[in-house]
């Protein structure tokens, strides 16, 4: 009976804990409605100021009440759990002390056995009715809970149905790519494990800073590790900067050297093709020059041979004239000898001796005459060929001077220049046709003697005929071989003086053909040299145009690195602002400081040890910054003498211009000073090519570097992909993690059915609690209930152990990123949401 008694005022406890713990259940439900309320109220909210709010913020703000508040409905089940297994377990040992009495019924009499039983019946009833009290009450506070996951999982579909608006309305698809939205759901994702990791971390520092001991030191580690990890970012800054400008420059240089390579392909297949062209199509320069000299100096010939046809042809004239009036003589004296041959005459021995030898000499001035005439002609004819030759040389040299006078030669100089040979041309045309005209006269008094030679021989056989009739007196006969002999001696100095001239003009012509090649050589070596002068001209501006692009990129990279610097400041206010904040809840975590201090030290050693890596690395990084800026030095110095070269070559070009006027000017008047401007021309040549011996050695030069920059490059891409391989992780183990978490909701689904289950066998439990032969049943019922129970418990711990697991790994890892090993959108995002969960707090 005293059992019994302690054990029904054990059940009056255990009953008023169990109401007490309703009363605690209720309150908690009252709370989570509150809470519900709250969040549908800040629902309100937040669509207000979506309107003025960026879309993207609001869904992570939504997102991060909501899981808060899904987090405290998860620890809330998790302790009504506790509870309700622990009530389990007392009702089970309740049975059990029941279903076994410690002492045996015979002992006692009847009448006090029947009133016990009856008292213990009466007893029984009331705790079956509390019971049905409690059960019915755990029904509906399970129902409640059923309710709230209802909610819970309405406002998951609200949250989807705001993913989808979110990603249908506010997010242009068009514009971001795959990349793009796997980083923005791993930063999603991240966030929520940020919020923790950062709640966790502000717990721990506030633990640290109840001590005041240890205040001092581990502010004054934590602000050293925040001047490293500042100045770290900033070195990562300058350096991602440098990067980015090397790459740039990189590039740049790149293309020039394809161009380079591209300009030295063609200017090597047009060097070859010149060549070819040259060697096919032109004369070299001794022989240009020496045809130069020849045609000066037959033009010179041709001038003073002009003089001397002159004066010949008023020789000839009034030769001519003289020939005439001894014919008039001759036709008197030979009617005189008619007259006297009448009366006088000559043996015709004599007679036929006189007149074989006047045969055989009019023969031979007839022959003489005849070679002279065919000479005359050749001499014509090469005459003609010689001045359409000059016409085409004439020609060319009017194209090439077009030519040049367009590209490098005033217009009012060319129209000067074309009035001049315009005239000259006239000048010259007019002499040729004078020389014709002369030809013509000269031809046309051939033509007459030739008749009168025609006569007169008429006249010499009319006399032989004579002769041979009547004889002739010697005197007579000796004064007409005289006259013939005169005549045949002019007859030979004429064909003389006409050989002596066809000479002159073979000479001239050969002067004037190799002055023509000279000209041509002179010519195309200026086209040459003018081309080359050109291309490194268009060489040398794309090199400045680039390397001022390259400037001003520069220009921009660090006006983009001081504002990160800015907001990195900024970033430092707002982590000084939080810890102040911090240090002011310093009271209430005494407790678990001693935990804290350990993890934190663990964690301190963990940072020294990345940071005194990344002091390596920083230290590496301004060696490399160190070499950078002498090779951007060496660079500027480069683009400082390509600029000095460029003037000079900009001088050599104008004094080049104004030479070759000069020489186009003095073209026609002045074709021996044409030699000296040769050899300067040459001498400027070779300085124009040592010029390009010197550029291309700097070029080299600057290939070597480009190379340099190239291994660093691709030393920084090789980590830029490993932090990319480090990412890439993240989003799988947060994806991962996702699978977890859904594992661990399909789990409590689970624990919920079994919690139902479990309700049915204590109402089972509680229907059958008082009777005899199922004992044993209900106790083994109840074993394997609690078996089930413990191992969902141990199922549980492990799911949370591997959330912690999990979560350490990320906050490791965002550690890290924080550390520099992050790109900068990310740190942007990191930022922005760090700035939403302080304005959350707040």
């Amino acid at each position: 009976l005293e059992e019994y008694k302690s054990s029904e005022s054990q059940l009056a406890a255990e009953t008023e804990r169990l109401n007490q713990e309703l009363e605690a259940l209720t309150a908690e439900r009252d709370a989570f409605a509150q809470a519900l309320v709250e969040m549908e109220a800040q629902l309100k909210e937040t669509q207000t100021k979506h309107v003025n709010t960026v879309p993207a913020e609001k869904f992570d703000n939504m997102k991060n009440l909501l899981t808060n508040a899904v987090d405290e409905k998860e620890r809330q089940l998790a302790e009504l759990r506790e509870d309700y297994d622990r009530v389990l377990e007392e009702v089970a040992d309740l049975h059990r002390k029941i279903d076994s009495p410690s002492f045996p019924p015979g002992a006692v009499s009847a009448d006090e056995h029947s009133k016990i039983v009856a008292a213990l019946e009466e007893q029984n009833t009331s705790l079956k009715r509390k019971l049905m009290d409690v059960t019915t009450k755990s029904q509906d506070l399970i129902q409640d809970l059923e309710e709230n996951e209802d909610e819970r999982d309405v406002l998951r579909e609200q949250l989807v149905e705001l993913n989808s608006r979110m990603e249908n309305d506010f997010i242009p698809m068009k514009h971001h790519e795959e990349l793009r939205k796997n980083m923005v759901t791993a930063l999603e994702e991240l966030e929520d494990k940020l919020m923790e990791a950062s709640e966790r971390y502000g717990k721990a520092e506030a633990q640290v800073q109840q001590i005041k001991t240890e205040r001092t030191t581990l502010l004054e580690t934590i602000s050293s590790f925040k001047d490293a990890g500042e100045t770290h970012q900033r070195e990562v800054d300058t350096l991602k900067t440098q990067n980015t400008e090397l790459m740039k420059k990189l590039d740049l240089l790149q293309k020039r050297c394809e161009d380079r390579d591209k300009e030295r392909e063609q200017l090597t297949l047009q060097n070859q093709s010149l060549r070819q062209s040259v060697k096919e199509q032109f004369v070299p320069k001794q022989q240009h020059e020496q045809v130069k000299m020849e045609l000066s100096s037959t033009v010179e010939r041709m001038k003073a041979e002009k003089v001397k046809m002159e004066t010949r042809e008023k020789e000839s004239s009034e030769e001519l004239k003289n020939v005439r009036e001894g014919k008039e003589k001759l036709r008197g004296q030979l009617e005189k000898v008619m007259l006297e041959m009448k009366t006088e005459f000559i043996s015709e021995r004599q007679h036929r001796s006189v007149t074989d030898r006047l045969n055989a000499a009019v023969v031979e001035a007839e022959n003489r005459a005849n070679e002279a005439s065919a000479m005359h002609a050749l001499a014509q004819e090469e005459t003609v060929k010689l001045a359409l030759e000059l016409e085409a040389q004439k020609k060319e040299l009017d194209t090439i001077q077009e030519a040049i006078q367009s590209k490098f030669i005033p217009l009012t100089a060319a129209e000067e220049k074309e009035t001049s040979h315009s005239v000259q041309v006239k000048e010259l045309t007019e002499k040729l046709l004078e020389m014709e005209e002369k030809y013509n006269k000269e031809r046309s008094a051939r033509e007459s003697f030739r008749r009168e030679k025609e006569k007169l021989q008429g006249d010499v056989e009319s006399v032989q005929q004579k002769l041979d009739s009547v004889l002739v007196t010697s005197e007579k006969h000796n004064k007409v071989e005289e006259a013939f002999k005169s005549k045949y001696d002019v007859l030979t100095q004429k064909m003389v003086n006409l050989e002596q001239e066809l000479q002159q003009v073979a000479l001239q012509k050969a002067g004037l053909e190799e002055e023509n090649t000279l000209y041509k050589t002179q010519i195309q070596s200026l086209q040459e040299r003018l081309k080359s002068e050109l291309t490194r001209i268009a060489t040398y501006d794309s090199e400045l145009k680039a390397l001022h692009d390259a400037m001003q990129q520069a220009q921009a990279d660090c006006k983009k690195a001081r504002e990160a610097q800015q907001e990195e400041s900024q970033r430092v206010c707002v982590l000084q602002s939080e810890l102040q904040e911090l240090s002011r809840d310093q009271s209430s975590l005494l407790q678990q400081h001693t935990k804290a201090k350990d993890a934190l030290e663990a964690e301190v050693a963990k940072i020294q040890m990345s940071l005194r890596e990344e002091e390596e690395n920083s230290a590496q990084r301004a060696e490399d910054v160190s070499a950078l800026q002498s090779e951007l030095l060496q660079a500027t110095q480069a683009l400082e003498e390509i600029r000095h070269k460029e003037d000079q070559m900009n001088r050599l070009n104008k004094e080049k211009q104004q030479q070759l006027e000069e020489e186009a000017t003095s073209l026609s008047s002045k074709l021996q000073g044409l030699a000296q401007d040769c050899e300067e021309a040459r001498l400027e040549a070779r300085r124009a090519r040592e010029g390009e011996s010197r550029a291309r050695a700097e070029v080299d030069a600057v290939q070597e570097k480009g190379r340099a920059v190239e291994k660093e490059i691709r030393e920084l891409k090789e980590r830029y992909n490993e932090s990319l391989s480090t990412i890439c992780d993240l989003q799988k183990r947060v994806q991962t993690s996702a699978q977890q978490t859904e594992a661990k909701d399909k789990k409590i689904t689970e624990l919920l059915t079994d919690v139902e289950r479990l309700k049915q066998a204590l109402s089972s439990l509680s229907q059958l609690a008082y009777t005899s032969n199922t004992n044993k049943r209900h106790l083994q019922q109840v074993d394997g209930l609690q078996a089930q129970i413990k191992s969902l418990q141990q199922q549980l711990a492990d799911a949370e152990r591997q959330h912690r697991d999990v979560v350490s790994i990320y906050r490791t890892h965002l550690l890290s990123a924080a550390q520099g090993h992050m790109d900068a959108d990310v740190q942007a995002a990191l930022l922005q949401i760090i700035r939403m969960r302080q304005e959350f707090l707040c």
